[in-house]
Parts: structure tokens; sequence; C-alpha cells
């Protein structure tokens, strides 16, 4: 269903606007939106949310090697989100994550994309998932977020961006 829906917006879209849709994180209920596709939720479990919302809040990207710098940012948001009143339990889950040897944070990487997968085809799931620039970079984003990408066509293997005034002179 959303596959059609987001073809629909692809086809019916003109050359210059978003073939993609924004992240939008509902901080009341910590429910992940993409309010262009119908506004789809991307379900996740509390500790998976955490991750991907640390890696929304930081649309630039994480370099793995240097996740522990990120610790207490990451329980800030599990703490927001996460109804369980055992603090120890909290904090161990975030030092497993932060802790890169661990290898904890791959789970939830995979996690996130099977939960998107789950809602579209892979040339519009690749927009949202955590990713690097090629197998096994340390450097982790979302594409979505990084370098506006909103202008980008979801079937081109390398993103064509073209800037305000590249489109006018292109018509």
């Amino acid at each position: 269903a959303i596959k059609q829906i987001v073809e629909e917006k692809f086809l019916n879209s003109r050359i210059h606007e978003s073939y993609l849709s924004e992240i939008e994180i509902n901080l009341e209920t910590n429910q992940i939106f993409l309010p262009k596709y119908n506004n789809i939720e991307i379900k996740l479990s509390y500790l998976t949310k955490a991750v991907y919302i640390l890696f929304y809040n930081n649309p630039e990207g994480i370099n793995l090697n240097e996740i522990h710098q990120y610790k207490d940012e990451l329980f800030n948001i599990y703490l927001q989100i996460c109804p369980f009143d055992d603090l120890d339990k909290v904090r161990q889950s975030v030092e497993d994550i932060t802790n890169i040897e661990t290898k904890a944070i791959y789970t939830h990487f995979s996690r996130i994309k099977s939960s998107i997968l789950n809602l579209m085809s892979y040339e519009y799931a690749k927009n949202y998932i955590i990713t690097g620039n090629y197998h096994g970079d340390n450097h982790r984003y979302i594409p979505v977020l990084k370098s506006n990408t909103y202008n980008s066509n979801p079937f081109d293997e390398n993103y064509n961006i073209l800037e305000d005034d590249d489109f006018e002179n292109n018509i």
C-alpha cells in the first residue's frame, strides 16, 4: 500500500518537487512518522527507537568509533521514551550500545532496516535506514537528513541534487 502511494507521489510530482518524505517525530508520543507517505509510522522498540532518534538528532552522522561520546545523549533520549523505572537497566542498555566492542548497535541498525523495509521497497527505504557510504564504513547517518536529499529522485543510483538555480537553467 505505501509503495503504491510513494510511487504515485513520484509519478505525479514535477521535477523540482520533493520525492521523499521528511521524518517527523511526535515528541509527546515519541512516534516516528513519514508525513508525505500518509503519515505512516516507523514502529520500533523503545531502545531501537532511541538509537534512531539519536541519529535523527545528528543529521550529519556519527562515527561509530566515537559512539561512546553520545552516551549521555542516548541515555536522555531513552529515558524520555522508555516506560521502565529501572535506571540501572536503562544505563546498562545504553552502555552496551555505546561500547562499539559489544557490536550491540548493529542489532538496532538491523531492526531499523527490517522495520522500514516492511513498510516500503528498498528504493525508498534506503533513504531512511541508518547507513554508511560503503560497506564497513564507521560513519553512519540517515541519508534523507544529510545534505538535503529531498530534491532527489529515489530511483537514481546516485542522487542528482539540483539547486533552484540549476533547475531553472535546465528547463
